[in-house]
């Protein structure tokens, strides 16, 4: 659009005073001797019509290659060649863990029974029956990390030593033999485990149990340890108080049962004389601490602040006071979360302008959309829009009404900050503890020029340098008509503003303009009638430098949502320029 009024106005007056002044001179008189050269050719003056080449949306924005704003759209649900403000945020990267959980305070009671037997004054072996040896268990901690909630299982790895010793009778040497079907029954919903190898050959677990499936012998006096480890309890049905019952604080407080067949040999023992066999359990722990949990967990995650730079606009896209009301701005989140856990994310989106003003809209279910929650052991694709629609296949749909207020001008700089990242309430996870899971979060702005009916900017071009030809020419009116051809979704209400040599406005010209070029599309282009008239209040038009065409932009109704496209264009046709009451021409 460069120039193109100058052009026409410069190359039709040019005609019309090579016509004239070719009918009005006498080649045969040297007319550089003092004599003055100004004449004036009378009446209203016509150029014939004319018309230009497309201007397209591409010359009018002008972008580089840097540039946020591409010709794209077909990568991001719209049409090839339709234009979207495209840019990246940093990509962030945190991590979410809970140590493991030591159980510093675990105590196994040592429990005894007494068995009396008679001697039957030979190495027979006599059989004995345990009923019951109670060795009461309590395991507590009031150090619990604070990030688990409530507990409802727990893998662990508590090791016991569980030693059964049958005590010598007097000076009497002897053995004792715990026969298959001997058990030592943990509390129930423990899940029991054996650490030696070598020891499972000898005995059956199953759930809370150990039992005797080999006769284990051991000397009078001696012991026999069952090496066990506990690695899980069910505390669905521990009793109140139990279990993790207020935050940072957990215990249980059961009992370890043991019974069954024993067979002692005390040959040295007269025929016929009365003893008694005692037998002591004494569990130890030398460790304890729990490995993962199920449960309400709620352990800190810090999702740091992202923001992204927008380069490369058009200055009428930015400036200050305008509306774009661009009807789907999108921000697009990329999280991928390896913990288990699902995230419920709050945060701020926040637009900076060049002079460091800024919008912000919030966003999440603690502002009023709906919920922004990242999948466990998943990467989850959040689409934040204006609208809801154009969301990509597979993404979640949250809808942030304020959007677009944040680029009602195209702002310098998007963040989001103020990132609140937390765990669900009410859901349980299973959470191996000690480790760390990584959170990366990737973002990208996708704002199709596409806009709706409030739309209201201006677009402004100055057409100057016109002094170095019009000062030949003397004229006070001039008029301007043309047809205007167009395929972009905008309606455009063009304003002219006339410029002198230092581009300041000239006061004394009248500029006015009649008509609006309607909105069109590339396949059904829509022409409309333009009149400009330059009327000159004091000597003539022959000072005009040029002007300022500025044009308001308003979407109508029926091209809402249509984006722009880098094929539209403006073509002028029919292009007509009539000068008024006559042109004085400088010849000298």
């Amino acid at each position: 659009m460069k120039h193109f009024l100058r052009e026409w106005c410069l190359a039709g007056l040019s005609g019309l005073m090579a016509c004239s002044t070719t009918s009005c001179v006498d080649n045969d008189y040297d007319l550089t001797n003092d004599i003055d050269l100004t004449i004036n050719v009378g009446g209203d003056l016509s150029v014939p019509a004319s018309s230009t080449d497309k201007y397209s949306m591409a010359q009018i924005l002008d972008l580089d290659n840097n540039s946020s704003i591409k010709p794209d759209g077909h990568l991001y649900g719209y049409a090839d060649g339709d234009y979207v403000l495209v840019q990246s945020g940093n990509s962030t990267n945190s991590s979410v863990t809970i140590p493991r959980q030591q159980l510093s305070d675990v105590e196994c009671n040592s429990a005894m029974t007494s068995v009396s037997f008679v001697g039957v004054g030979s190495s027979a072996e006599i059989d004995i029956e345990i009923d019951r040896i109670v060795n009461p268990i309590t395991v507590e901690e009031n150090n619990i990390d604070r990030s688990i909630i409530s507990l409802s299982q727990v893998v662990s790895d508590i090791k016991v030593n569980f030693d059964i010793t049958p005590s010598k009778i007097g000076n009497l040497s002897g053995s004792a033999s715990f026969k298959p079907g001997f058990t030592v029954t943990f509390p129930a919903g423990w899940d029991i485990d054996m650490t030696d190898p070598q020891a499972v050959a000898n005995f059956r677990v199953d759930g809370n149990k150990v039992t005797f499936i080999r006769t284990v012998s051991t000397s009078l006096g001696s012991s026999v340890r069952l090496p066990i480890v506990i690695k899980g309890i069910d505390l669905t049905s521990v009793p109140d108080g139990q279990g993790l019952y207020a935050p940072g604080k957990f215990r249980l407080n059961d009992n370890i049962v043991s019974s069954g067949p024993i067979g002692i040999v005390v040959g040295a023992l007269p025929l016929g004389q009365q003893a008694t066999a005692t037998f002591e359990i004494s569990p130890s722990v030398p460790e304890a601490e729990i490995i993962q949990v199920t449960g309400s967990l709620n352990p800190e995650i810090e999702i740091a602040e992202s923001s992204f730079r927008i380069t490369d606009v058009p200055d009428f896209l930015r400036e200050p006071g305008n509306n774009l009301d661009i009807t789907d701005p999108q921000i697009r989140l990329t999280v991928s979360n390896q913990s288990p856990v699902e995230i419920n994310i709050n945060g701020r989106i926040i637009a900076t302008d060049e002079n460091g003003d800024t919008k912000s809209v919030w966003i999440g279910s603690d502002h009023g959309t709906a919920p922004i929650v990242i999948a466990g052991n998943a990467t989850t694709e959040i689409c934040l829009s204006r609208t809801g629609t154009n969301v990509p296949a597979g993404a979640v749909s949250v809808v942030v009404p304020g959007l677009g207020d944040l680029i009602s001008t195209i702002p310098d700089r998007i963040a989001i900050d103020d990132i609140d990242a937390k765990v669900p309430a009410g859901k349980e996870y299973t959470f191996v503890l000690g480790s760390t899971y990584d959170v990366g979060v990737d973002y990208q702005a996708i704002v199709p020029l596409a806009f709706g009916t409030d739309l209201a900017f201006s677009y402004s071009t100055d057409e100057t340098d016109w002094n170095e030809d019009l000062d030949k020419y003397s004229f006070k009116d001039a008029i301007v008509t043309f047809s205007v051809e167009n395929t972009i979704p905008l309606d455009m209400v063009p304003q002219v503003m006339a410029l002198d040599k230092n581009g300041r406005e000239m006061t004394d010209i009248v500029a006015t303009v009649e008509g609006v070029v309607k909105a069109g599309t590339i396949p059904a282009p829509v022409a409309t009638d333009l009149k400009v008239r330059l009327s000159s209040t004091a000597a003539n038009l022959g000072q005009l430098d040029g002007v300022r065409l500025t044009f308001k932009a308003t979407c109508p109704d029926s091209m809402s949502g249509i984006p722009l496209n880098e094929a539209q264009a403006l073509r002028f046709t029919d292009i007509r320029i009539k000068i008024l009451g006559g042109v004085n021409v400088n010849l000298n």
